[in-house]
C-alpha cells in the first residue's frame, strides 16, 4: 500500500512539474498569437482558399526571406498545437510527406473583415501597454500608493487616461470595445431571437428590448 502511494505521489509530482512549467510558459501562446495577427497569416491562408505551406506563406509575407520558412515553420506547428490553425499533410510527387496549414474556427476568429473577427479585441488584450501591466503586478501588492489596477500601477494613470492621450491607443481601444459589443449583440439575438420578434401593431414589448433591437440593427449597418 505505501510502495503504491509512494508511486502515485510522484506521478502527482510529475504532472504538477508539467502543469507548472506550462503555465510559466503561457505567454508563449500569447506571443504567438500576436505574431500571426501581425503577419496576417489568417487572412493570407483563408484568402487562399486552401491551406498554405510554410514556403508559401513565406512567399506571401512582404520582406520575408527563404531564411525564415524553419522559423515560420516552428511558429505554425506551435499553434496547430494549440487549435489555432490545422495541419494538413500530403504527399508530394516525390513521394515524400509535405505539411501544410489550413483554418480552424479559431484562426477564423482572427479575419481582419470575418463576420465573427475578434481581431480588434485581441490586438487590445495583446497591445504592449495592456500586456506590460502584468509585469508590474507584484508591485500592485507593495506599493503604499493603492493603486486599483495592475495598469494604473506600471503606467502612473488609468487606461481611460492613457487613451485619452494617445490616438492610436485610443482608436484601438474603441475599435475593442465595438468589437465586443456586437460580437456580445450577435451571441443575445442569435440565443434570444425570439424575445425580439412579434408585430408591434399586436403588442408593445418593453422599451429595453426596443433599445436592443435598434442598437443592433445600427451595428449591423455600420459594421458592413
Amino acid at each position: 500500500m505505501d510502495q503504491k502511494k509512494s508511486v502515485q505521489e510522484k506521478m502527482m509530482e510529475i504532472i504538477a512539474q508539467a502543469n507548472v512549467g506550462s503555465l510559466a510558459c503561457s505567454y508563449m501562446k500569447s506571443y504567438s498569437l500576436n505574431a500571426v495577427i501581425e503577419l496576417g497569416i489568417a487572412d493570407i491562408i483563408h484568402s487562399h482558399g486552401q491551406p498554405l505551406t510554410a514556403s508559401q506563406l513565406v512567399a506571401k509575407i512582404p520582406t520575408s526571406s527563404s531564411g525564415d520558412i524553419p522559423r515560420l515553420d516552428r511558429l505554425m506547428g506551435f499553434l496547430v498545437h494549440a487549435g489555432v490553425f490545422a495541419e494538413v499533410r500530403r504527399l508530394t510527387s516525390e513521394g515524400s510527406s509535405e505539411i501544410s496549414y489550413g483554418m480552424t474556427p479559431m484562426s477564423r476568429l482572427l479575419l481582419r473583415d470575418g463576420p465573427q473577427s475578434l481581431l480588434s479585441s485581441l490586438r487590445l488584450m495583446l497591445h504592449p501597454l495592456v500586456v506590460s501591466s502584468w509585469e508590474n503586478l507584484p508591485n500592485c501588492f507593495r506599493s503604499g500608493e493603492g493603486y486599483p489596477t495592475a495598469f494604473e500601477a506600471k503606467h502612473g494613470e488609468p487606461l481611460w487616461s492613457k487613451a485619452s492621450l494617445d490616438p492610436a491607443f485610443n482608436k484601438l481601444f474603441n475599435e475593442a470595445m465595438s468589437c465586443s459589443s456586437k460580437q456580445l449583440l450577435v451571441r443575445m439575438f442569435d440565443g434570444c431571437g425570439q424575445v425580439f420578434e412579434g408585430d408591434m401593431f399586436e403588442s408593445i414589448p418593453q422599451a429595453d428590448v426596443i433599445l436592443l433591437k435598434v442598437m443592433y440593427e445600427f451595428m449591423l449597418r455600420n459594421t458592413r
